[in-house]
């Protein structure tokens, strides 16, 4: 594995400017200031030093229980889903000494997290038959002591999660494959509100306005319109070879992680009709 970097300010014409190598692939990053997170599988969590971007470097690894799958990093705590150990809160105050002040234990496999200030977000799939889970809702402002407040069971659970105003929205596996969208306003009592159903697996999703940009699998990018919670429904689909894995949203850029074709870059400003502008 490897985290590269990649300079973006001419979307048509991308030049890779620095990388570092990792023993353990990398599922997810989060950057605050001048430190790379990255949910780094059996590594645990990786800091890496990009304040030179030219040069990267690996500041500190911080070997977490199971396996890293996703990070999220809010002021100075990164909260990362581990697989079979459920969430983990380290505390990155001082990124080159990563302390763990926390966790909490779900059942099933734990793949992805989303945070406010005050509460975590924290989706998985099911481990066997019978496993409890979906949308777990903690209360995080005591990190070293996370409390359920809401959950909300479903069909297998999901991989991936953001969180956008009083709305979550889901990257759905097997049966509630697509989009599925929770009110999350009273984190007590997360309600259902509407699902995009498609047959093929989702694997990652980001929110910007009024729509939700799904990275597809072997579906490559769907763009789906969420102005109507209950009723999303679909506005344009681009097709790539590879696997679309992740994606991030930067103005009217869709930056897409697709596998064994690298990072593809879409201009998504017309919604219903995004065009690769760089690779």
């Amino acid at each position: 594995g490897a985290l590269r970097v990649i300079d973006i300010s001419t979307p048509r014409k991308l030049k890779e400017i620095g990388h570092v190598s990792l023993p353990t692939s990398v599922r997810a990053v989060a950057v605050q200031g001048q430190y790379a997170y990255l949910a780094a599988e059996w590594s645990g969590l990786v800091v890496v030093d990009v304040s030179d971007p030219r040069q990267p470097r690996v500041a500190h690894a911080h070997k977490t229980p199971g396996l890293a799958t996703d990070v999220h990093v809010i002021g100075s705590l990164a909260l990362v889903a581990n697989s079979q150990r459920g969430l983990r809160l380290i505390n990155v105050s001082n990124p080159l000494q990563p302390k763990e002040v926390g966790h909490y234990d779900m059942p099933g496999y734990t793949y992805g997290v989303f945070a406010t200030t005050e509460y975590a977000y924290v989706v998985g799939i099911e481990k066997q038959s019978g496993d409890d889970v979906g949308l777990t809702i903690l209360k995080i402002s005591d990190p070293t002591a996370p409390v359920r407040t809401g959950f909300h069971k479903m069909v297998y659970g999901a991989e991936r999660i953001w969180v956008e105003n009083t709305y979550a929205y889901l990257a759905g596996v097997a049966n509630d494959a697509g989009l599925i969208i929770i009110d999350v306003s009273n984190p007590t009592a997360p309600r259902w509100l509407g699902r995009y159903h498609d047959p093929t697996c989702s694997e990652s999703v980001t929110v910007s306005g009024s729509h939700a940009y799904l990275a597809h699998g072997d579906q490559g990018l769907e763009i789906i319109d969420i102005s109507r919670p209950m009723t999303p429904t679909v506005v344009s689909h681009w097709d790539a070879a590879g696997k679309s894995r992740g994606i991030q949203m930067v103005g009217s850029y869709a930056y897409l992680a697709n596998g064994y074709t690298g990072l593809r870059i879409l201009d998504v400003s017309n919604p219903s009709a995004p065009q690769e502008i760089g690779h």
